[in-house]
């Protein structure tokens, strides 16, 4: 991810003004640049915590599924 703290801090500035749009374009710019299973601990945490927030489950359930590895 090219400068992690700008885009949290937009993404943060943006779910204190209810700018639910740009949030969404934002978590998709996050994911875009990497590969969902490269996405680090921290990075799966603050979006799927912001989805939470958002009430977005079904979203975080496929960030969930998509980041992080099967399990047998």
């Amino acid at each position: 991810m090219k400068d992690n703290t700008i885009i949290k801090n937009q993404i943060i500035l943006a779910k204190e003004n209810n700018q639910n749009a740009f949030l969404a374009l934002k978590i998709v710019e996050i994911i875009g640049e990497d590969e969902p299973n490269e996405l680090d601990p921290e990075t799966i945490y603050f979006i799927t915590n912001l989805l939470n927030k958002m009430n977005l489950k079904q979203i975080r359930n496929l960030v969930f599924e998509s980041a992080l590895p099967l399990r047998a």
